[in-house]
């Protein structure tokens, strides 16, 4: 273990933990890989995992613990930089893994990166200065981290394009390889090939991968809140939901398509992981995804990271003029909701002498914070203090004015406080409430015998009743209407009342047909000319009245029949007073306005034409 200790470079900053093993093995002087793995891990199965290797505990305790597994995994893997957007849960998980042996692949699937669009590079990058000034300074080459993270082609440091390496990121077809950049050959690289409009993303987006990179911050802290900030970038409607039309074309024309698709993180349908991310960032998603969106709402981490607080950050005043802390910062509990009609924030804040109140936000001004929207209950130590001053000589003006409400709320939560007091001392009040309740009884019986108003016969106790004991009068009273409808409502012989009125219908249609000018025929018509009053309303009663209804239906016009029938009066009103029966004064004397229905237009010719003929 001693050999090992002396034999393992010191692990240079930014540097794989992977290009760390490498030099180890280049070193070492063993024949293959396998065996530096089994000095390293003490197995022979532990892959050669570039960016997220597990295994690290025993690493570290083989190194007699020069490097500690939280710097092994911080300082020299890729973890910061997707952890960064991991609740502290999944964090935790992923964490664990790499601590311990786990089988290939198992960090990755945890992180749900097979099935994501993101893919990592296909050949381990470098830069060439870097190359440069590393062996300047410690006399030889390194992996950075920061040039091996997805999207990343550009070196944040110099502002320089990565160089292609042929060595492949991927350790499915080469478990056991590992690959010093000393060795790599130069002239087998080549430079990234980054497009001029892409460039400016590109340097942003190397920048702050490598921040995430070197964040000590882990789990979910670092989950990021967005509605704050679309809300002040307009993307919020006023009933709280994300425009995802206009903020999806606006992030589309930002970025361009051809880009976004060459970074894996194309748009192309209403259910797309941008819908989803803003819907629910707590789920795993690639930060280079969260990371696009950083720089398209222009904003940092920090911005983003902050609460939406539309009320602020507490505690908050209470605003209970009876409370001893009235206007101190006492309020720990801020519940916030959005307006059904507006969509705006409405905060309801809760203080521990039971006074509650809401209003409506975002605040604007500092004195925002004490103004009272709607009091949602004043609480014990309100109602203490109204007993107290309800005591002494004050008008009711002044008590309204001391505990902060007007004066018709003193009156109304004054009532409130006797009737409570009342339902507390409930052996007085019961044998109160059945004297009241057979009082009450004898009044309504002597009331129905003498049809008069119960209420003016004993007012007294019905108003009682309705202040203390409203289910049991309003049963009673609703019993009381029932049985007086059924004594008046007798059972109706629906076959006399169908005679009766089919007589009624037809002199009222007689009628109707006989005015002059003529009238349409209808429902409504027939009804209005039915002299006697009918006992029930004749719309709702038509199925139980067969033959009425069925003389009714038969008899009313419609629209085409009437103005037919009109034409010919008109015709013959016409012809009457010796005049020749000419279109346009038959069709202005009947009312009638072109275009006619097909049938009134061919009746309408057929008198022209008869006239003519004549």
């Amino acid at each position: 273990m001693i050999l090992l200790l002396a034999h393992f470079p010191r692990l240079l900053p930014d540097e794989l933990l992977y290009s760390g093993l490498a030099r180890y093995h280049l070193t070492s002087g063993n024949n293959s890989e396998k065996q530096t793995i089994k000095d390293l891990f003490g197995n022979q199965l532990t892959s050669a995992t570039i960016d997220l290797p597990s295994n690290l505990n025993y690493l570290s305790e083989q190194l007699h613990n020069a490097y500690s597994v939280e710097t092994l995994i911080r300082k020299h893997t890729i973890f910061p930089y997707y952890s960064s957007f991991l609740n502290t849960e999944k964090s935790t998980e992923i964490y664990k893994r790499m601590v311990r042996s786990s089988p290939s692949g198992e960090v990755h699937i945890t992180l749900g990166m097979p099935s994501c669009r993101i893919k990592s590079s296909k050949y381990l990058k470098f830069c060439k200065v870097c190359y440069t000034q590393d062996t300047a300074k410690y006399t030889e080459p390194y992996w950075h981290r920061a040039h091996q993270i997805p999207g990343v082609n550009i070196c944040h440091i110099h502002e320089v394009p990565l160089t292609e390496s042929n060595i492949r990121y991927s350790t499915t077809d080469r478990k056991f390889m590992f690959a010093p950049l000393v060795q790599i050959g130069l002239d087998k690289c080549k430079d990234i090939e980054i497009k001029r409009d892409w460039q400016n993303y590109m340097l942003l987006l190397a920048k702050e991968s490598a921040k995430l990179l070197n964040s000590h911050e882990r789990g979910i802290m670092s989950i990021p809140s967005y509605t704050g900030v679309l809300s002040d970038k307009g993307y919020i409607s006023p009933t709280g939901r994300i425009k995802f039309v206009k903020l999806t074309q606006d992030f589309r024309n930002y970025y361009t398509d051809e880009f976004l698709e060459q970074m894996g993180c194309d748009i192309k349908s209403y259910d797309s992981w941008f819908h989803k991310m803003m819907r629910d960032p707590y789920e795993v998603w690639h930060p280079l995804r969260h990371l696009l969106f950083y720089l398209f709402l222009d904003i940092n981490g920090h911005q983003i990271k902050q609460k939406y607080l539309p009320f602020g950050e507490g505690p908050w005043p209470c605003l209970n003029k009876a409370a001893e802390h009235f206007g101190k910062p006492v309020v720990e509990q801020c519940t916030i909701t959005r307006s059904s009609k507006d969509g705006i924030p409405i905060g309801t804040f809760s203080c521990e002498c039971g006074f509650i109140y809401s209003r409506s936000g975002p605040d604007k001004t500092k004195d925002a914070r004490i103004r009272i929207g709607r009091i949602k209950s004043f609480g014990h130590t309100w109602y203490q203090k109204l007993n107290e001053l309800s005591l002494q000589d004050l008008s009711l003006r002044k008590i309204a004015n001391l505990l902060g409400v007007d004066p018709g709320t003193v009156k109304r939560q004054n009532f409130h406080l006797h009737s409570k007091d009342l339902k507390n001392n409930r052996s007085g009040t019961k044998k109160e409430l059945l004297i009241r309740r057979k009082r009450f009884l004898n009044s309504l019986n002597e009331a129905n015998s003498k049809n008069i108003s119960v209420r003016s016969l004993n007012g007294k106790d019905y108003t009682w009743l309705y202040r203390h004991d409203c289910i049991w009068l309003g049963r009673v009273i609703r019993k009381e209407i029932r049985n007086q409808y059924k004594s008046q409502h007798t059972i109706v012989d629906w076959q006399k009342r169908d005679e009766f009125i089919l007589k009624e219908i037809q002199h009222a249609v007689s009628e109707i047909k006989e005015a002059t000018p003529p009238k349409r025929i209808t429902v409504a018509a027939t009804i209005r000319n039915i002299e006697n009053n009918l006992p029930v309303v004749l719309e709702k009663c038509l199925h139980k009245l067969p033959r009425a209804s069925e003389f009714l239906y038969e008899q009313i016009e419609t629209t085409e029949q009437f103005q037919i029938r009109r034409l010919e009066w008109t015709a013959k009103q016409i012809r009457e007073g010796g005049n020749m029966i000419i279109a346009w004064r038959l069709q202005k004397t009947a009312g009638l306005k072109k275009p006619l229905s097909k049938r009134v237009q061919d009746r309408f010719n057929e008198i022209i034409n008869s006239q003519e003929s004549n």
